[in-house]
């Protein structure tokens, strides 16, 4: 039993209910919200497929069946997943609309377009620009204007939303993000014990660990960081122990040698990546 609630019902329990497998199973919550506050839109909700997962749901005058493709087991690695869904409506008995977005089964799957990142410029500013390169040639319309746009590593991941595209060579292009790159600054205080101690406070150090760190010139990765200002950095150079108090302490989202992705839509009038 748990507490919840929805707009129209500020107080509401529930109940979860799950089989019991001897092999384990993997648990899905899916919810189904209305679009707009007042009367209902919709009428009832049913699985009619479990593989692909499909959820039927019906509206007045409509049905939707919506197919997921979730990632089916559990990882705590932040790399790709070959994941999608696809939208079917129907009206009258015929299809009106069908929206593919990311891998979904079938011969007709849009999936993903994927590219490494080169380099980065202004990343401290709230217009970041990297350099992207693809395998073989350049895809003419991936990553455009408005697209958003998931870069990653093994370890972390961050969404930006893609705000001009310029194409640099054959396979390459250049991408200006919507935010800063930069998630934390502070003047380094001193260098106790191997470890950097910041002026300053860490309120997420939790989320900072295999984050790249820039100490003046000097570039690494942090290998562990503490509430109390403290980071710990992998191989840690003779250099860095000359780093002055005062001197900048930079933590950033990413760097050159991230990846980036994007599901490809198709919405039967061609893809939109």
């Amino acid at each position: 039993m748990a507490q919840g609630g929805t707009p129209a019902r500020k107080d509401m329990e529930y109940l979860l209910v799950r089989k019991l497998n001897k092999k384990g199973a993997l648990s899905r919550f899916l919810s189904v919200l209305d679009p707009s506050p007042g009367e209902p839109w919709v009428e009832g909700v049913r699985v009619i497929r479990a593989k692909p997962l499909t959820v039927e749901v019906r509206l007045a005058g409509q049905v939707h069946e919506i197919a997921l493709n979730p990632h089916e087991t559990p990882t705590a690695s932040a790399a790709h997943r070959n994941a999608g869904v696809r939208v079917t409506v129907r009206k009258g008995g015929a299809i009106s609309r069908d929206v593919r977005i990311g891998s979904v089964p079938g011969e007709d799957s849009p999936g993903w377009i994927t590219a490494a990142v080169k380099a980065v410029e202004d990343a401290e500013t709230g217009r970041p620009r990297l350099k992207v390169g693809f395998r073989g040639k350049s895809e003419p319309g991936a990553f455009g204007p408005g697209t958003w746009v998931r870069i990653f590593t093994d370890t972390r991941s961050f969404m930006f939303r893609v705000v001009e595209r310029k194409d640099a060579g054959k396979a390459s292009a250049w991408l200006t993000l919507d935010k800063t790159m930069l998630l934390t600054e502070a003047p380094l205080a001193e260098i106790k014990g191997g470890a950097l101690v910041l002026d300053g406070h860490l309120l997420l150090h939790r989320d900072l660990t295999g984050a790249p760190i820039t100490v003046g010139d000097w570039s690494g990765t942090v290998s562990m960081a503490h509430e109390d200002g403290r980071i710990e950095i992998e191989n840690p150079p003779e250099a860095i122990a000359g780093a002055k108090p005062g001197t900048m302490v930079k933590i950033w989202a990413f760097a050159a040698g991230a990846r980036i992705e994007a599901p490809v839509i198709s919405t039967g009038r061609g893809t939109a990546p």
